[in-house]
């Protein structure tokens, strides 16, 4: 359902549910109108909409979360590949079973 009703919008990036919070479903949009145009859509289908829930999960909106970092990859390294874009305020990475995860916070 979801896809069918977001997907058409430009600009969509993916949908998915995160494991911590039940019955969220989290999209990923690439431009301020598309969030715009997919809020409005949400609203006419009664969709309860929150576009503040990356703060709310400890995410800032100047913070990208990588997936699927191979194992033994160092902060510094991602610090390094990522700082060429913008400065870097925090690092965090952690172990997410056969892969690393790191949130990436810019100033």
């Amino acid at each position: 359902m979801v896809k069918k009703l977001f997907s058409k919008i430009n600009d969509f990036g993916r949908a998915f549910t995160p494991s911590k919070f039940a019955g969220i479903i989290k999209m990923t949009f690439t431009s301020e109108l598309s969030l715009a145009q997919a809020s409005k859509k949400a609203k006419e289908v009664k969709i309860l909409v929150n576009a503040n829930f990356n703060r709310s999960i400890g995410h800032s909106d100047q913070a990208v979360v990588l997936k699927e970092i191979p194992v033994g990859t160092s902060v510094e390294a991602v610090h390094i590949a990522l700082s060429e874009f913008r400065s870097i305020k925090s690092i965090k990475m952690q172990l997410v079973e056969l892969w690393q995860k790191a949130v990436v916070e810019f100033d």
